[in-house]
């Protein structure tokens, strides 16, 4: 037996019924089904005639096949009702795709039963002598064949109403589908019955993975032909004959697919586009998670969706101690809604074709420094209408200060709430709102700190827009919560944008045609109204401003031919109005004057090259030579009389060229064009120099006619080799001709010989500040070991900046993590211990949008 409790999948398809668990749906639905059977008709409205001669056919399927040691007869020839006592039982239901096997067995029945007799055996059915036929009722007619099957199978088809088995019960629906039990009772016409001391393996899928699904119970119970209840059961996906962790629950509850739904879509059941398994959910209360026999806490009640990929609401155990928090734990937790999703979408009337889901997660967090901690989140999501979370962070913080930012808290209760939704309700409309609010300047940095890093700032806003081909309406107000932070509100903003309407033909000489056509005049338009406010951080010197402002740009362009060369020349105005002086309260309007032109001149040769080592097969160089020039040539207004808002207010005369050359090296490799190396070099030139070549933006040129050389460059070799297959350089940086020097230079390689090894080593020099060394290590070193390092060392101030060793245990359905991290910036040293179940979900934990610390158990992006 132990052979058949992790049952193989057979041809790659998924089970047909999930109730293949249990003799309740296994058994009840082929015979139902059988018996509903009759002979092949011609189809509706096609004329019905006589076969065409063919060869001998294979031997008709049987819908049941039954065979025992020993079967007697406990109930009278004479009675409409038949019990028969089994020794040995073997059914198979189906022509063999069900199968039941027990020590002894009671069937129940109508008196068909009695025309059981010995049948021709499979090769696989056991060996066992069967008894001599029992003789039929007297005075009762011949029973209809079933398919052409024998009178036996008719018999058990037509006649077989209940079962009971017990010692050694075996039970098999297809070969993805077994269950053991000491007993088994079933009504297989009312579709109810109990299964004692149940141990069953089934077979689901996630997005086309097999997942193993695993149920004890002291009694199973079938409640119809969808519900499955037990108490006291034991549920895991540990693949294991004997799970070493499971959920123990007092109460767990087995819904299956609608077989009706199922049979109703166009997809086979196991293909891509299928629903899945017949396991629709496993719902389970009073929990507790469980490591052999010992028990390691409790779980919150729960429903697992299998073909949505859930599993336990345990997302992330992660521990450790650091400077900043001390010894802590955190921890996260989340699941689906269902039932609430379903129960929601029915009272709103939404599109079932389109199903709301809804999720919840929940951070719970302890930190022997500062406190403990908790983060409630919940989830929604309707595919192409609706995408949103509204979730919140609390902490009563016992420090008194922040750790790694020179801030101070006054209160102790620190947090944040936040609201994310974008609302697409109709075609070409979508309406994207953001609330944002954080308790003080340090909350954000200091318990979020990748999140503040990485992500944009927090803002506040709801943003309406209206986009159909060329034009775009959009609706803006943005009001800042936040007053530690420095904003400019929108109370609010109103624009409309249309690109590219043509105007006017233009007839051209032949030279300056675009493929023969004559050319258009094309317009431009932008327009925006907004109510501005620019609100400061507390304690900031500067004063806040509010302005109301109009601007409208209008842009007049066309297209040139000149050979091979491409021109685009056009000229603009922009016209803005604002309803007060930066020094008093009367009214102000400017108008600025910009025209200039874009030229681009492309050329390609093709090179009969071919050097597989280097993954080249044909070559072809592409360059696209690039020349810019803009001129706004006149403002009406000095900025200095307007009220600094944005960029627009700050409008001023500029003259500026860009000269550009951008190339690509591109080869056949496998069905696709790849590049095999790019180089991007630009070049502004401000004629006038003293006026325009100014700020941090241009660095070290300053005041200069020619600013920085800027380059990109990427070389893909594609070498045969397995370590070097995907590896790829790269080189980005700033050359200042006036000092004959880089400002700036990033240099690195990469390395992916698989998608588990991951080897990455740059070099960044920034002139006169810092010249850092980066290398990074992520590999699996074995099926169940990984390793991820990574090491930041600045040779300007010769000392590392940030160490990081990770080392993981790759489970069946758990990662774990042994961590150590120095950051030099901050101050911070930290060991931590992470566990980041996959259970369902077949993958390493996902991030958390209402924590930020969900993250996926490897270095990351930024890093």
């Amino acid at each position: 037996m132990a052979s058949e409790s992790r049952p193989r999948a057979h041809g790659g398809s998924a089970p047909r019924c999930a109730a293949a668990w249990l003799c309740a749906a296994a058994l009840a639905a082929p015979l139902s089904a059988r018996a509903q059977e009759t002979p092949a008709t011609a189809p509706s409205g096609a004329p019905a005639t006589a076969p065409a001669p063919q060869a001998a056919p294979p031997r008709a399927p049987r819908p049941a096949e039954l065979g025992a040691t020993h079967l007697e007869v406990l109930s009278s020839t004479d009675a409409d009702q038949a019990i028969l006592l089994a020794e040995n039982l073997w059914l198979r239901l189906d022509d063999g795709a069900v199968e039941l096997r027990a020590d002894w067995a009671i069937l129940w029945g109508d008196r068909d039963l009695l025309l059981l007799r010995k049948v021709e055996r499979s090769q696989d059915a056991p060996s066992a002598p069967f008894r001599p036929e029992v003789p039929p009722a007297p005075g009762r007619a011949p029973l209809p064949l079933a398919g052409g099957a024998s009178d036996a199978s008719a018999a058990l088809v037509q006649g077989l109403h209940e079962v009971y088995a017990e010692g050694h019960v075996y039970f098999r629906q297809g070969a993805e589908q077994v269950l053991f039990a000491e007993s088994l009772y079933q009504h297989l016409l009312e579709q109810r019955g109990v299964l004692v001391e149940a141990d069953a393996f089934g077979r689901s899928a996630y997005k086309g993975t097999p997942i193993d699904v695993h149920v004890r119970a002291a009694a199973l119970r079938t409640l119809g032909p969808r519900l499955l209840v037990a108490e006291e059961a034991q549920f895991s996906t540990c693949a294991y004959g004997h799970p070493h962790y499971h959920v123990r629950s007092d109460a767990l509850s087995i819904t299956l697919r609608d077989p009706l739904a199922r049979a109703a879509g166009a997809a086979p059941a196991g293909s891509a586009a299928s629903p899945g398994p017949g396991i629709e959910s496993l719902a389970l209360r009073d929990n507790v998670l469980r490591l052999d026999d010992t028990t390691l806490f409790p779980l919150p009640s729960f429903t697992a969706r299998l073909d949505a990929g859930d599993g336990l609401p345990l997302k992330k155990v992660r521990a450790g101690h650091s400077k900043r928090f001390g010894a802590y734990l955190q921890t996260l937790w989340g699941a689906d809604l269902p039932d609430e999703a379903a129960a929601l979408q029915e009272s709103l009337a939404l599109d079932p074709a389109r199903p709301l889901e809804l999720g919840w997660e929940l951070d719970v967090d302890g930190y022997a420094r500062r406190g403990g901690g908790l983060g409630p989140a919940l989830q929604w999501k309707v595919p192409g209408a609706i995408d949103g979370e509204l979730g919140g962070y609390w902490i009563h913080d016992r420090r008194g200060e922040d750790f790694g930012q020179p801030f101070d808290f006054e209160h102790a209760d620190r947090g944040r709430a936040y609201l994310r939704d974008r609302f697409t309700p109709i075609e070409h409309w979508r309406l994207d709102t953001e609330v944002q609010w954080l308790s003080d300047a340090g909350f954000q940095p200091e318990y979020f700190e990748r999140e503040f890093k990485e992500e944009k700032e927090p803002e506040s806003y709801a943003h309406l827009v209206r986009q159909e081909e060329q034009t775009r309406w959009r609706f803006l107000y943005r009001n800042r919560l936040n007053d530690f932070t420095t904003q400019v509100d929108q109370l609010p903003r109103a624009g409309f944008d249309r690109v590219g309407e043509p105007l006017l033909r233009l007839p051209l000489p032949r030279f300056l045609e675009n493929d023969g056509k004559p050319a258009w005049v094309v317009l431009t338009q932008a327009h925006d109204v907004a109510h501005q406010r620019l609100r400061t951080a507390d304690g900031s010197l500067l004063d806040d401003e509010r302005v109301a402002r109009a601007d409208s740009l209008l842009d007049l362009s066309t297209t040139l031919s000149l050979g091979p060369l491409s021109l685009r020349p056009f000229t603009a105005g922009r016209f803005t109005g604002w309803d007060r002086r930066a020094d008093d309260g009367s009214s102000i309007g400017r108008a600025a004057g910009l025209a200039g032109a874009r030229s681009e001149l492309m050329v390609h040769r093709n090179y009969d090259a071919w050097a597989p080592s280097f993954g080249i097969d044909g070559l072809r160089h592409i360059v696209l030579f690039d020349a810019d020039y803009v001129n706004l040539y006149d403002v009406s207004r000095d900025p200095d009389e307007l009220v600094q808002i944005d960029d627009v207010d700050a409008l001023d005369q500029r003259e500026v060229y860009l000269l550009a050359i951008r190339q690509r090296a591109q080869t056949h490799r496998g069905q696709s064009i790849e590049d095999v190396a790019e180089l991007d070099l630009e070049l502004p030139l401000y004629p006038h120099a003293q006026r325009d070549n100014v700020g941090p933006i241009a660095g070290s040129t300053a005041g200069r006619t020619a600013g920085p050389l800027r380059y990109d460059a990427v070389v893909r070799p594609g070498l045969r080799d397995p370590i070097f297959r995907h590896a790829y350089a790269w080189s980005e940086g700033e050359w200042n001709f006036h000092d004959g020097a880089f400002d700036t230079v990033n240099v690195g390689a990469a390395l992916q010989p698989t998608l588990e090894w991951t080897t990455l080593l740059s070099w960044r020099v920034t002139r006169g500040y810092s010249r850092v060394i980066t290398g990074e290590l992520d590999w699996r070193l074995t099926d169940k070991w990984s390793v991820a390092l990574l090491e930041q060392y600045d040779l300007e101030q010769r000392n590392g900046l940030e160490h990081r060793y990770e080392l993981r245990r790759h489970g069946h359905d758990f990662t774990l993590t042994f961590g150590f991290e120095r950051d030099r910036g901050d101050g911070d040293l930290a060991f931590t211990f992470a566990l980041y179940p996959s259970f369902l979900m077949r993958g390493r934990a996902e991030r958390s949008l209402s924590s930020g610390r969900g993250d996926r158990p490897q270095l990351g992006e930024g890093y």
